[in-house]
């Protein structure tokens, strides 16, 4: 375990997260860790605090909010420029424990000398405010793009081995320099909100395996927020992940499902308050691909990339679908087996 791990926290007033976080860095048991925080703009007095009580922390004072996708590209730059080797981006509201991060290069190293291509890998996201209960194993991808954290809040039964999954979550991920180099870091355009999934697919479908990593666990303080913004920027950015990785052919088998999808979530909308925002998601959709949308390089798709993706929508904050009105994607998901 000699490589240099970058820790990268960044933050918009999250002072009130900072201690706990910081010092379950500074009590982990790996102990070749460069610590990086990026400030978006904070008016709390995060730097001040971070300068006076961890002064060992390296900071990048971003003086704007640049989003969750460009401040950690800044992060990404700086610490890979230093000589870090791999960089674990985590959220300033979690907490470590203190075998996290050796744990986690325990399961990159297990994994590469298998001789595996091996992309981003997560460990165990658990809730801080109920211990026994997950937030994230893993994110799920749905048929329709959305994605959602894996079993949230079902009760955490320890697994043994790692589990290789489809996409990690942002709020703690594993990324090595290699990978930056071969396929890139979050896409700018998304600026907050699915830039984890798009990053996670653009891996697997470059041939790279994401993990879970059974035995390194992490907390987090998560309270799920529904704002209008979160709408806007989680609706256009799960079109623009579609558009942008996926081949014609699969774009055009889903478009009849896809339509359907569209008119009921414009239906909730409508009864969610966020129907203007909607609206607005297409709108800059359509600015882009009239534009002409550079972003668009599709991947191929293969059967295993589409047994991977979810048919069901079960996230409780937002939705708990029915599982018969699941029933025509997952019929449509074999079909889609057939073709590919």
């Amino acid at each position: 375990m000699s490589q240099k791990v970058g820790v990268l926290i960044l933050g918009l007033n999250s002072l009130g997260y900072l201690k706990e976080c910081f010092d379950s860095l500074i009590a982990q048991e790996y102990k070749n860790i460069s610590i990086y925080f990026g400030d978006n703009g904070s008016k709390d007095g995060s730097i001040s605090f971070i300068k006076i009580n961890y002064p060992k922390v390296k900071i990048r004072d971003l003086k704007i909010n640049n989003g969750y996708a460009k401040g950690n590209n800044l992060l990404l730059e700086t610490a890979f420029r230093d000589g870090v080797e791999l960089c674990f981006i985590i959220n300033p509201d979690t907490v470590l424990k203190k075998n996290t991060v050796s744990n986690l290069i325990n399961s990159y190293n297990f994994h590469k000398n298998r001789g595996l291509r091996v992309g981003l890998i997560q460990p165990v996201i658990l809730l801080d405010q109920d211990k026994s209960r997950i937030n994230t194993v893993g994110n799920a991808v749905h048929l329709m793009g959305f994605g959602f954290c894996k079993d949230y809040m079902k009760k955490y039964i320890p697994i043994k081995n790692d589990r290789e999954i489809l996409s990690v979550s942002g709020t703690g991920m594993l990324i090595s320099k290699e990978l930056y180099e071969n396929i890139g870091a979050f896409d700018e355009d998304f600026f907050m909100y699915n830039e984890d999934q798009d990053l996670s697919i653009r891996s697997f479908l470059s041939g790279y395996k994401n993990f879970l990593s059974s035995k390194s666990v992490m907390y987090h303080k998560y309270n799920f927020s529904k704002n209008k913004d979160k709408w806007f920027h989680s609706e256009r950015n799960r079109l623009l992940i579609l558009i942008k990785n996926y081949p014609l052919k699969l774009l055009l088998f889903l478009a009849v499902p896809f339509f359907i999808t569209e008119i009921l979530v414009l239906i909730y909308s409508l009864f969610t308050g966020w129907f203007f925002q909607k609206i607005l998601s297409y709108a800059d959709v359509v600015k882009k691909l009239i534009t002409g949308y550079k972003k668009r390089k599709p991947f191929t798709v293969d059967k295993n990339y589409i047994k991977r993706l979810e048919y069901s929508l079960n996230f409780k904050p937002i939705y708990k679908i029915p599982i018969i009105f699941s029933w025509p994607y997952l019929l449509y998901k074999k079909f889609l087996i057939l073709f590919f």
